[in-house]
């Protein structure tokens, strides 16, 4: 099993200050190995600046086209997925070496069969599903 790691790096970019920040925002019943992608309180009460449940994958889904609001891939009008993140994961963790065993409890697959449309090539892709961007 792959266990990720930040690396302190110092500074107001951090990732380590960044993600504890983030972490002490979060209920305290989701601040370790529990879901990263929370539902946003929009008018928190407190410091918890998150509600106890997943965000909504519409809501993923504006979040990615914000980011890529501007550039090359919203002129491409090719569509950008809320999956993506994951997707990019598993092919990265793939072109590495791992096998799928170690692949899924990264990525909270339960069945190692459900990798299988994340290592399809860029190719067959295209000859079977809608035009979207992946990573």
């Amino acid at each position: 099993m792959v266990i990720p790691r930040l690396v302190a790096t110092g500074g107001e970019k951090c990732p380590v200050s960044i993600f504890e920040e983030f972490n002490s925002r979060r209920p305290s019943g989701f601040k370790e190995n529990s879901l990263l992608y929370l539902a946003i309180n929009y008018k928190p009460r407190s410091n918890i600046w998150y509600k106890a449940q997943k965000m909504g994958q519409g809501k993923i889904g504006k979040i990615m086209q914000s980011i890529v609001e501007g550039t090359s891939v919203e002129e491409s009008n090719k569509r950008v997925a809320g999956h993506m993140p994951r997707n990019t994961v598993v092919r990265k963790l793939d072109q590495l070496g791992y096998n799928r065993d170690e692949i899924s409890p990264v990525t909270r697959h339960s069945n190692i069969k459900s990798l299988d449309s994340y290592l399809k090539t860029i190719d067959e892709r295209k000859t079977t599903g809608p035009s979207e961007l992946w990573l």
